[in-house]
């Protein structure tokens, strides 16, 4: 399963809510979506990386950043865990 199936699922958003998941993750998703509908209309690359960091108000390294991620699976980003927490859940 891809990450966009698992998007599609709930999975996504239940580790998100659960904290498992960062916010950039929606937010990488939500761009790889527009990313798809822009590149589906026939716009280039570049052009589509320059229209979503003027819309969502990100850089253009965001924006291919989360293309790769999605389409890759490469180090999506997750929560980081406080080292109290690792420790705690690591005595269990």
């Amino acid at each position: 399963m891809n990450i966009l199936e698992l998007h599609k699922s709930g999975v996504i958003e239940y580790l998100h809510r659960k904290g498992l998941l960062s916010s950039s993750t929606i937010s990488y998703i939500e761009y790889y979506q527009s990313y798809l509908q822009e590149r589906d209309q026939g716009f280039g690359y570049r052009e589509t990386v320059r229209k979503l960091s003027k819309e969502f108000h990100v850089s253009e390294t965001t924006i291919k950043k989360a293309i790769r991620v999605i389409q890759n699976g490469d180090s999506m980003p997750h929560k980081q865990t406080s080292p109290e927490k690792s420790m705690v859940a690591s005595s269990f």
